[in-house]
């Protein structure tokens, strides 16, 4: 984890911690004789750094597992420079791996000399879920609890659709509670949850972030998971795979049609999808109805990995093994 230090930054890094971090990492390379290097990318100047310093004779993957700065999402006028940059770079390495919503951003020219080296990947997070550690947020088991555990942004997901949603829903369930656990991001964020709690009192419960290795028993605790569709066309909440390990009923709410969550929980037997197109009154109906006939219901792992077999762990760990492998072999 070589981005852990003081010098990482949101957009990218400065160029003399950018040159920290590839000397440090030929050390490594040198001292251990790794026969790979995987560039986990964001920012995308990880990449770069790792193209730069991993010492020849070291086979290089990257892997985008967060494409939200990659080429996709880089308005027309500046798409097609980013897009060399990028196709650039995937020429001085073995093999790339993205998320399958990211693989139609690699179809244009700029990709053609290297699209044989792009390989999709899910998430790798669908597993049998097991408690780490006990939260301590606790929930009142007379109430029907909803959960939203991550960041809550105030552009690529629009959480005043969520707020608008619950709002009216638990006039018509008085039981409903709505938890907000993770980080705020960006000045609409805190305003629509500055503005929704002092309209839903003890009904909103905004909390801070908590270890990973708390999140598996608070969601196996929650009676409904709520995810917030991104409206970044090439991105899906990789939490989605999570919620959808525990069997628990989801409320999946997608702005737009064209929202990449919407595709994976088609298959989910416990979900319900909200677009906000149709009556809200009605849609707010549903949501009571819905939170009231599933509390207390998971579907059982078995059923999950059946239903998912192509995105367990298992799965996409040797898929990700054997593409490395054949590149170390030449393609064979």
């Amino acid at each position: 984890m070589l981005l852990g230090g003081r010098h990482y930054a949101q957009k990218g890094f400065p160029h003399s911690a950018s040159n920290r971090l590839g000397k440090r990492l030929r050390e490594l390379c040198i001292e251990n004789e790794y026969d790979w290097v995987v560039s986990v990318s964001y920012p995308f100047a990880n990449h770069l750094a790792a193209v730069k310093w991993t010492p020849p004779g070291t086979r290089l993957a990257l892997y985008n597992l967060d494409p939200y700065w990659n080429n996709g999402t880089y308005p027309k006028y500046l798409a097609e420079a980013r897009a060399a940059e990028e196709a650039a770079v995937y020429q001085k390495v073995n093999c790339v791996f993205c998320t399958p919503e990211q693989l139609q951003d690699y179809q244009g020219p700029a990709f053609r000399g290297v699209l044989e080296k792009i390989h999709p990947l899910p998430y790798p997070k669908l597993a049998k879920p097991r408690v780490q550690q006990t939260c301590p947020i606790q929930f009142d088991r007379e109430c029907i609890n909803l959960l939203y555990l991550g960041t809550v942004y105030g552009d690529i997901r629009k959480p005043e659709a969520l707020f608008r949603l619950f709002e009216r829903a638990v006039k018509q369930e008085p039981r409903l509670r709505l938890y907000i656990v993770g980080k705020k991001f960006g000045a609409d964020a805190d305003r629509y949850l500055t503005e929704y709690s002092e309209k839903l009192g003890d009904k909103l419960h905004c909390c801070a972030p908590i270890p990973p290795e708390q999140t598996t028993d608070l969601l196996l605790r929650a009676d409904v998971l709520v995810n917030m569709g991104n409206t970044v066309r090439n991105q899906m909440p990789s939490k989605v795979v999570e919620y959808i390990s525990t069997g628990k009923p989801i409320l999946n709410l997608s702005v737009d049609e064209r929202c990449s969550s919407i595709q994976i929980l088609k298959r989910y037997p416990l979900c319900m999808q909200s677009y906000q197109k149709n009556n809200i009154e009605s849609e707010a109906q549903a949501l009571a109805g819905f939170s009231v006939q599933f509390k207390g219901k998971t579907l059982p792992w078995e059923q999950v990995e059946s239903i998912y077999g192509d995105m367990k762990l298992d799965v996409v760990a040797r898929e990700f093994a054997n593409t490395m492998m054949q590149a170390q072999n030449g393609g064979k």
